[in-house]
Formats: structure tokens, sequence, C-alpha cells
């Protein structure tokens, strides 16, 4: 059975399927990475949190850097999932 080409509509309903799956996935990727940095920055000490003495402040940066990112409505995966490796560095060494 010889294949029929698709129509235009069919081609612009298949890629849009595609990037909304390919979107899907990104959005709940970034949301798992949301909970793991909401859940580091709870573990860190209240004084850290606050932006104490001079030793804490890669920790307070790393920290806001991360929970910045987490507002943010269009930051990649990447970028998310930097920022929670270098709050992992801090909060777990």
């Amino acid at each position: 059975m010889p294949r029929t080409p698709m129509t235009d509509e069919e081609r612009a309903a298949k890629k849009q399927a595609r990037a909304e799956a390919a979107k899907a996935k990104r959005e709940t990727r970034k949301a798992e990475l949301r909970v793991e940095i909401e859940k580091l920055a709870s573990k860190l000490p209240p004084h850290i949190v606050q932006g104490g003495v001079q030793t804490v402040r890669a920790w307070k940066d790393s920290l806001d850097a991360a929970t910045a990112k987490t507002t943010l409505s269009r930051v990649s995966v990447d970028r998310l999932s930097d920022a929670l490796d270098n709050l992992r560095l801090h909060v777990e060494a």
C-alpha cells in the first residue's frame, strides 16, 4: 500500500504535538528540580538563610541564585540543575 502524503495541517498538528510533549517533559523536570531545591534550602540553618557572617556568604549566594531561578517562568532545565548542584555542594558538604 503506497504512502499517502501528509497534508500541511496534518504535518503541523504532528509537529505541534511533538513540541507540546517536549514542553510537558521539560516542565515536569523543572517542577522536580524546584522541589529538590526547596528541600535543600529548608535544610540550611536560619543564620545562613538570613545571610549572616562572611564565611556563609557563598552558601547564601547559592541559595539566592537557586531560589531566584525557581521563580523564573522561562528558565532552562540545565540552569535549574546547575543551581541545584551548586546548592547541594554547600548543603551536603
